[in-house]
């Protein structure tokens, strides 16, 4: 189409549906939502993926960005939550494959550590928010959408793995300070740091 410049001349470079075939899935708000995050990508993420590998640290300033172009509440899948983040930037009827695009075009860049430190705390952690979240709940899932905070997962433990319902940590909530008080050990907590 007319939005598509500067494919990818390598052969099998580009997604079959963008560079040869015609899809059934796809259709021209696909494409411009493609070229929209690419041109995100390729300006704002790809000239700072060394620097910010080096430095072990993604700038919080990039989330709010991610969340300006449309990329943060893409990467947490269909529908579009538009109740917390209003209409998405780009496209009307966002569906499952916008979502996919989104992952497709971080993942050209190549660098592990960029992609899962953008999108794995989020896409992790908020969706259980936003599908069984108290109000409170959402309005944080609200917050990490619109990267204003960020979220982890710390579900892995020694003795149980990711399996839930063999986890041994408990969190008991302090009659007198209403703190919670959490005892357990995990492994990692995904996007911790």
């Amino acid at each position: 189409g007319s939005l598509v410049k500067d494919l990818d001349v390598v052969g099998w470079g580009e997604p079959s549906h963008l560079a040869r075939y015609h899809s059934p899935y796809y259709n021209e708000s696909h494409v411009k939502w493609r070229m929209h995050l690419r041109k995100w990508c390729e300006e704002k993420l790809a000239p700072n993926i060394q620097k910010w590998e080096k430095e072990k640290v993604i700038p919080h300033s990039v989330f709010e960005d991610a969340f300006r172009v449309g990329f943060l509440p893409a990467i947490v899948g269909a529908p579009w939550p538009e109740h917390l983040v209003g209409p998405c930037p780009v496209v009307k009827e966002f569906d499952a494959f916008h979502e996919l695009i989104a992952w497709e075009e971080i993942c050209r860049l190549g660098s592990g550590g960029l992609t899962w430190g953008i999108c794995e705390g989020i896409q992790i952690g908020v969706p259980p928010l936003l599908n069984f979240g108290t109000p409170d709940m959402k309005e944080v899932a609200k917050q990490c959408l619109q990267g204003k905070k960020v979220i982890c997962l710390c579900i892995s433990e020694p003795y149980a793995g990711s399996d839930v319902a063999n986890i041994r940590t408990t969190a008991t909530k302090d009659p007198k300070t209403g703190d919670y008080i959490v005892n357990g050990e995990k492994k990692w907590i995904t996007n911790g740091t």
